[in-house]
């Protein structure tokens, strides 16, 4: 996330839907959301304090999800029962707890008044809880977007802010060894914006 001014206590949010081969129509996804201080000099997000991963699975629309508070995304609605699901204590995507500087960097330039800010996540390829397994070298179509939030209140009340939210063209990934997406840089590629 780079290019515009995000004030410090701002939670910035990317997030990532990847398309299940195996069932068309459905997505598992996650969003990482990092608590912002770049201004006040901080070069990176304390990954066990100021970062959080979570991890959907089904029918997924991020986007759409704007004026929804995140704990009631892939809430039940009447008619549509077990169309997204929330993984919270059995997460597959998770924070990476090493490295702050290299998986969660935030910058700000006082010159052109612009924030950057990455977060990055990871998963294994497989688990005995897993929604989908993901292939080594298999090409999976991906969806990338980010909602910035401009404080701990409205984070907390879904107030996404009006002018600072997107979503990406999809793009394709293949993933190899490590499975690890840094969404800064992949929204950073499929976003344009202001």
């Amino acid at each position: 996330m780079h290019g515009c001014e995000i004030a410090d206590g701002s939670q910035v949010l990317t997030w990532a839907a990847i398309d299940n081969p195996d069932t068309p129509g459905e997505q598992e996804g996650y969003y990482c959301v990092v608590k912002y201080s770049g201004q006040a000099g901080n070069k990176s997000a304390n990954p066990a304090t100021e970062v959080d991963v979570e991890t959907q699975t089904g029918k997924l629309t991020y986007a759409d999800w704007k004026a929804v508070k995140r704990t009631d995304w892939c809430k039940e609605v009447d008619g549509e029962e077990g169309t997204c699901q929330r993984q919270s204590t059995k997460s597959q995507w998770g924070a990476l707890l090493g490295d702050a500087p290299e998986n969660y960097p935030q910058s700000w330039d006082a010159d052109t008044k612009e924030s950057s800010v990455s977060c990055s996540a990871y998963r294994f390829t497989s688990t005995l809880n897993n929604y989908m397994e993901i292939k080594y070298g298999t090409a999976y179509e991906v969806a990338t977007g980010f909602m910035i939030y401009d404080n701990d209140t409205d984070y907390d009340a879904g107030k996404v802010n009006a002018k600072m939210n997107g979503a990406g063209t999809k793009v394709t990934m293949t993933f190899e060894a490590a499975t690890a997406l840094a969404l800064g840089a992949t929204v950073l590629t499929a976003l344009s914006f202001f």
